[in-house]
């Protein structure tokens, strides 16, 4: 049922129009996207899209190593710490994230990813 609903602030503030969502429409607050119903499919697709788009950059930088990491701690690492707390990914979309950040991270490191 799309709608809107008319709210006051206060007792004498001039009334307020909003647009109704649905349980399971995603709303932006605060950078995250927010479901009633706790669906996170559309923080994921935002959160999925960040990190490929940082990817790309890393991969086509001329960044030194250094710099690198630095760049993953201080914009990938601190846009999941402070989304995390309220999305509810599966374990899939975890491991999608994943498999796009680790390459990455086993590259800088000097890490070996196909040895047994």
């Amino acid at each position: 049922m799309e709608g809107t609903i008319t709210i006051q602030e206060a007792f004498d503030s001039e009334p307020v129009v909003m647009k109704r969502l649905q349980p399971f429409q995603a709303h932006r607050t605060l950078g995250c996207h927010v479901a009633i119903n706790g669906q996170s499919r559309r923080q994921f697709i935002g959160l999925e899209k960040k990190i490929q788009e940082w990817a790309a950059k890393i991969r086509g930088s001329f960044l030194s190593k250094k710099e690198k990491i630095k760049a993953y701690d201080a914009y990938i690492k601190k846009t999941i710490e402070y989304i995390a707390p309220t999305a509810c990914m599966t374990i899939q979309q975890c491991d999608q994230l994943d498999s796009i950040i680790t390459p990455i991270l086993f590259n800088l490191h000097k890490i070996q990813r196909h040895c047994s």
